[in-house]
């Protein structure tokens, strides 16, 4: 019974209305989609001259995200956003 005060403090109160407001206001709401069913909505930016290691991560990164997905993203060395 000792923790119970614990609870009701402040800081703890303080806590659980700032979670109320921020999931009310949409600041916790879901991040956007790397792919959905509409296709690639991103893609991979690498510099333009990029090193042969860079180049062997990120094709190996488009070929996970493809197996995962059945979405092939886009190289790049400029994002087209």
């Amino acid at each position: 019974m000792t923790d119970f005060p614990l609870l009701l403090s402040p800081s703890i109160r303080f806590f659980r209305v700032f979670a109320l407001v921020m999931a009310s206001s949409g600041f916790l709401r879901a991040a956007p989609m790397i792919v959905d069913d509409d296709g690639a909505h991103a893609e991979i930016v690498i510099a333009a001259k990029p090193t042969r290691s860079v180049k062997l991560a990120a094709s190996e990164l488009r070929a996970f995200v493809e197996k995962i997905t059945g979405q092939k993203l886009s190289i790049v060395t400029t994002p087209t956003n």
